[in-house]
């Protein structure tokens, strides 16, 4: 099947079907360089239907929302420490997806000027509600004026895999960034032991991500534009069993009519642990890469 897709990484129009989601769609393997994508590919209008919800369904606002900013704060505070070698000066800050300013909030805690954007409006808001003019509600790949040579850093958390327009998004990360900033990346990595081990049942895989890298192709993606590698580290969240549990039971609903006996399993289980168990924030590894790259 031809798909005549270019690639962002590489340029080649070449790839190969890897697997077949129940029919829904495929997740097509750049045969050049690796790079996995959604097929079809979303278009504008069906992206912005798919995040009219999203933060209301995975608990970044609504009755999850204080337990969900918990978990993200420290999953930040983590991120943030292990940056510090990285950035030893502070200065403006942009966070590219900065849903309901948490990651904001943990950046200021740790001495940065910051600023956010959000496709989601109903983020933005709760965003707003805190940080004022400093959070706009936008398309960042769409968005016509940007300020060049600005930021000492930004920041993309699960932000890079949801884009239709990757390689425009950290273009302008690379334009607005001062001489010498630094581009923070943080997306799911298709080299994994997690992604090789769990096949198409990867939990990472479902609609709203496009757009799959693993560490040697985000390395190339990042070197054609001109940024300096400076490392690739683990990434770690913090997440509880109810949360985690709530994401299985989402992502078997989206696959299946009928839930899956592993996930009624996990209920179960889930359901007979005390509260202070099942609330705690654990710090796993997450299958994740976090990329920090220099503008030259």
């Amino acid at each position: 099947m031809a798909y005549k897709i270019k690639c962002d990484v590489c340029g080649s129009a070449e790839y190969l079907p890897l697997y077949d989601m129940d029919g829904k769609y495929s997740i097509i393997r750049c045969s050049g360089c690796g790079l996995w994508l959604s097929y079809p590919i979303l278009n504008n209008e069906e992206i912005e239907r798919v995040y009219a919800k999203y933060h209301e369904v995975w608990g970044i606002v609504g009755k999850d929302e204080e337990m969900h900013r918990k978990m993200r704060h420290l999953t930040f505070r983590c991120l943030f420490k292990s940056l510090s070698r990285f950035t030893p000066h502070r200065g403006r800050l942009l966070d590219i997806g900065c849903a309901t300013g948490i990651c904001m909030e943990v950046g200021e805690e740790f001495g940065w000027d910051v600023y956010g954007v959000d496709i989601s409006e109903e983020a933005a808001r709760v965003a707003k509600a805190r940080f004022g003019s400093r959070v706009e509600a936008l398309d960042f790949v769409r968005a016509k004026e940007m300020p060049s040579d600005h930021y000492d850093m930004i920041i993309m958390t699960d932000v890079l895999e949801h884009l239709n327009g990757a390689r425009i998004a950290v273009e302008k990360v690379y334009k607005m960034l001062r001489p010498g900033g630094i581009a923070v990346i943080v997306t799911v990595d298709t080299s994994s032991l997690f992604a090789k081990f769990t096949g198409k049942r990867w939990p990472y895989i479902h609609r709203q991500h496009l757009v799959y890298f693993s560490k040697k192709n985000l390395n190339a993606f990042l070197r054609t534009m001109g940024f300096k590698i400076l490392g690739f580290k683990s990434a770690f969240k913090s997440i509880n069993p109810y949360y985690a549990g709530e994401y299985m039971r989402q992502k078997s609903e989206e696959s299946a009519k009928k839930k899956s006996s592993a996930v009624s399993l996990m209920e179960g289980l889930i359901g007979r642990l005390p509260p202070r168990l099942k609330y705690h924030n654990f710090i796993i590894p997450s299958g994740d890469i976090v990329a920090i790259a220099k503008k030259g």
